[in-house]
């Protein structure tokens, strides 16, 4: 009776091991097989604060759940990024890309890139700021004349610059202004080689935690533009390949509505992807995004309109570049 007993315990725990591997088996199968099934896509960025689409889909996997795995090719010139988007050398840029290096590139080979996402600036954002050194005795953009500015180097800084200054009666002439590296901008401050800097996230941010400067005006891009930079996608890779195009504008949106339900775990993403110390980030506002369904041919007018106006490109033409 003791020996039949112990027989059948043994075939009980044999056939419980046996399922229990079966079961581990089926799950590594099922893990490979979910692996092999990811198409790969590459996306260029910047490791910059206004991407933060990008990182956010990354870190809540947003791309793995439309089954993609995502190569990251990281650019130092968003001209050389839209560039390797426009030849399909990489599939799209998620989150900043400069809507003026768009624009031009458009200019010179129309129907390369579609935008599906837009940057705006709102009455809530600050993707900008005007920083002067914390003991400047300046607190008011009035006390700018006569002064030496700096800026982001290109053309395009210069224009929120002249458009913020005309609000209070001071011409381009009136003022000097050069382009900084924003490397070495709050240093430029520090040691007086400017007066004042005209800057982007995260430099308004450190200025300010770093007790290196104050902001005596928030947000002189909205004198400019209500949007500036966007997600561009490769036509090519549209056209060839509709639905991989369409998982990456889906996985973006969601990465997207996930900041504005999330800020304050959006802002400990950014921290961990850009490598921006957390205590520097105090007080940053998370940027504000257009969805794909969200964008508009207005929005995206009003920029080449600008930038026509100021000779930057010669033609105007945007209805075949927004997604749809």
């Amino acid at each position: 009776m003791k020996e039949n007993m112990l027989r059948w315990l043994g075939v009980v725990c044999l056939v419980i091991l046996l399922t229990s591997c079966t079961t581990q088996v089926s799950r590594v199968e099922k893990k490979i097989e979910s692996l092999e099934s990811l198409e790969k896509v590459e996306i260029g960025y910047k490791k910059h604060l206004a991407y933060l689409p990008l990182f956010i889909g990354l870190e809540k996997g947003f791309f793995t759940e439309e089954k993609l795995e995502v190569q990251i090719v990281p650019f130092d010139s968003t001209n050389q990024m839209v560039t390797a988007v426009a030849t399909g050398k990489i599939d799209a840029a998620i989150g900043g890309a400069n809507l003026e290096a768009i624009l031009s590139l458009e200019e010179k080979s129309p129907g390369s890139l579609k935008v599906f996402t837009t940057q705006r600036v709102t009455r809530d954002s600050r993707i900008s700021c005007v920083l002067v050194k914390s003991d400047s005795t300046m607190d008011n953009i009035k006390d700018l004349k006569g002064k030496n500015i700096a800026t982001l180097p290109g053309t395009f800084a210069p224009l929120w610059i002249k458009a913020t200054l005309k609000t209070i009666g001071i011409g381009m002439d009136e003022v000097q202004v050069q382009g900084i590296d924003p490397k070495l901008q709050l240093s430029s401050l520090e040691t007086g080689k400017v007066d004042a800097l005209f800057a982007v996230e995260p430099i308004c941010s450190f200025g300010v935690n770093k007790k290196m400067a104050k902001i005596i005006y928030e947000e002189p891009v909205k004198n400019l533009l209500t949007t500036f930079a966007g997600s561009a996608l490769s036509s090519e890779l549209f056209q060839k390949d509709p639905k991989t195009a369409r998982k990456i504008i889906k996985a973006t949106d969601k990465s997207i509505e996930y900041m504005r339900e999330n800020p304050s775990e959006t802002i400990e993403i950014l921290a961990k992807h850009t490598g921006y110390e957390r205590s520097l980030l105090k007080g940053i506002k998370i940027p504000s995004y257009a969805t794909s369904s969200e964008i508009t041919r207005e929005e995206l007018e009003e920029v080449a309109e600008t930038l026509y106006a100021e000779g930057i490109i010669k033609e105007k033409n945007v209805a075949g570049l927004i997604y749809s």
